[in-house]
């Protein structure tokens, strides 16, 4: 008998940085290059199925990384199970708010969760190092992997990766 995971998942970073290119290219295998800014939060939905059999449903809220919103999102964060913090590698700016967008996670949700630092846009010319990425993914403690959801360079990867330490956070628990 399979189980099914259910597991809510929110997309920060700044804005321009490529959480819904991700989204889209993880969900419905699609990149485009304009950008379009998402204004509040978008809701997106896969669901698939393990080797092993185990179902993961996983609800993707690609969340406003626009200043403005900064009051209106921390709303969209309740009940979030995991986290990606994504930066784009050409920004340097992008890179060094992640320490921003953990502290405004932290003070929002109080439950355990998961979370994964993702450095995007790899097929472009890094300004942010992968040395760099490593070095602050674990001070703070999260995974780390690098992406290009332009080239589907470890886009289903990341999102995997984080279902997986879910699951056996959830199957731990019980």
């Amino acid at each position: 008998m399979s189980s099914l995971f259910k597991f809510k998942i929110c997309v920060v970073g700044d804005y321009s940085v490529g959480k819904t290119s991700l989204i889209n290219r993880f969900v419905k295998n699609t990149f485009q290059s304009n950008y379009m800014p998402t204004l509040g939060a978008n809701l997106l939905r896969k669901e698939y199925e393990e080797e092993d059999g185990t179902k993961i449903k996983l609800i993707l809220w690609d969340i406003a990384g626009q200043e403005l919103f900064h009051q209106a999102r921390k709303q969209f964060y309740i009940n979030a199970q995991g986290v990606f913090y994504v930066y784009d590698v050409t920004r340097e700016e992008s890179f060094t708010s992640i320490r921003n967008w953990k502290t405004e996670i932290v003070n929002t949700i109080q439950e355990d969760h998961e979370e994964i630092l993702v450095a995007n846009k790899m097929d472009l010319e890094p300004v942010v190092s992968s040395e760099e990425g490593r070095k602050l993914a674990e001070e703070l403690g999260m995974d780390f992997i690098e992406t290009s959801a332009k080239t589907d360079m470890n886009v289903e990867k990341a999102f995997h990766q984080l279902a997986q330490s879910l699951v056996k956070q959830k199957r731990r628990i019980g």
